[in-house]
């Protein structure tokens, strides 16, 4: 009874292992179908191809890893009403991988963020946060940290950054514009930048109670800055 069990849990692992590779070959063949339209930066094209693949679809996590993409161009072309229902979707799904949800938060509350919506930005910044960055990332200061977590979401799906690279300039909205806090974490400790998010996370709940959202919303930003540099 015991082989029996062991054999066909094997079984089902394999046939699991198979499905999944066939799954990332077919993703990946319809990634490049859509990256030949953002090369030309077509990226209305890009959509209508999203779309198109999107309706074949039936897991969610499949199709999430597609909507996410067309949320970033609708952002990419000023669309950030349109972007943010996109991210929307991907929320609401039930999905076993937690970078889905973690790159759809933080989109989501950039996209709010640049549409003045403070206190939905705020909340997603904090939503995201329960869905924790994967450690295996290790960010860049000098590129998106949304660019970063979608090449992780890349590389899960099989797929080679080379393959990809031109999809960067699609992120540059997302870019941070903390130049300062780049260079003045070069020059200071850890523990002052600790200290600094201390400080940043209580002037934020403090901004928040007295409902000054935007003053919030900021501060949980520099605190980001801060957070990801101390990881490193």
């Amino acid at each position: 009874m015991f082989n029996f069990i062991y054999l066909f849990r094997q079984k089902i692992f394999k046939k699991t292992k198979i499905n999944s590779n066939l799954q990332n070959r077919r993703n990946k063949k319809k990634l490049k179908h859509i990256i030949s339209s953002i090369d030309i930066s077509d990226y209305r094209s890009a959509i209508l191809k999203i779309n198109n693949i999107i309706k074949r679809l039936e897991l969610n996590e499949e199709k999430s890893f597609f909507i996410i993409l067309k949320g970033f161009l609708k952002a990419k072309i000023g669309e950030y009403e349109s972007a943010i229902i996109e991210f929307s979707k991907v929320i609401t799904f039930r999905l076993d991988n937690k970078l889905y949800k973690l790159i759809s938060y933080k989109a989501r509350s950039e996209l709010y963020y640049k549409s003045q919506n403070y206190k939905e930005s705020l909340e997603d910044i904090l939503k995201a946060k329960i869905h924790n960055i994967p450690s295996s990332i290790n960010f860049n200061p000098n590129q998106s940290n949304l660019y970063r977590l979608y090449q992780e979401l890349l590389n899960q799906t099989g797929i080679n950054y080379n393959e990809t690279a031109n999809l960067r300039h699609i992120f540059n909205i997302f870019d941070s514009d903390y130049d300062l806090i780049k260079d003045y974490k070069k020059v200071i400790s850890d523990k002052k930048k600790l200290d600094i998010i201390e400080k940043l996370e209580e002037k934020a709940k403090l901004q928040y109670d007295i409902g000054n959202y935007k003053a919030a919303v900021r501060s949980m930003r520099r605190l980001e800055r801060y957070s990801v540099d101390s990881n490193n």
